[in-house]
């Protein structure tokens, strides 16, 4: 037994064994990796619409318009509810978007600096972030912004108007 153990052969089959273990682990570790990323685009995709797009129809999934273009990293609208570190933005076509801050999210107010404080409901704002898997933005930037012009219906404001607008 112990001149099979001391054999050339004997260290040669566990060295080819303890690679072959090691190479089993590896590819074992990129197939939990691969599974955890399929998992993430499955649970991220199948929220993609709710909380990027809005309600639609599936009839009219996509109207030519502007405003129903998903925004996937931010946010542009009225704060609606207040709860922080939880704000819920009501956007274009009466979309709402979960944002979450922390203590890395910059606020700004015009050209200065601005605080939690600062945030109301009613404000108007623009966030920009990363979305987590649910569709919640992680804000890493709020403006707060002067509040959005209203077009009332029936209006149709042209962007020549805008421009005449602004110069006066």
């Amino acid at each position: 037994m112990k001149d099979l153990i001391q054999s050339k052969q004997f260290r040669s089959i566990i060295i080819i064994l303890g690679v072959i273990l090691a190479l089993l682990c590896v590819f074992a570790g990129g197939m939990e990796l691969g599974q955890r990323r399929a998992q993430f685009s499955y649970r991220f995709d199948k929220n993609y619409n709710q909380n990027f797009a809005g309600p639609h129809s599936a009839f009219s999934p996509m109207r030519n318009n502007r405003d129903d273009m998903f925004n996937t990293h931010g946010a542009v609208g009225e704060i609606i509810s207040l709860q922080l570190p939880n704000i819920v933005i009501k956007g274009t076509a009466e979309v709402e978007k979960s944002v979450i801050i922390d203590d890395k999210t910059n606020i700004r107010q015009m050209s200065g600096a601005a605080t939690t404080s600062d945030l109301e409901v009613g404000k108007s704002v623009v966030v920009i972030g990363d979305p987590d898997d649910s569709g919640i933005i992680h804000a890493s930037l709020i403006r707060i912004t002067p509040p959005q012009p209203t077009v009332l219906p029936g209006q149709n404001i042209s962007s020549s108007t805008n421009i005449r607008m602004r110069m006066k």
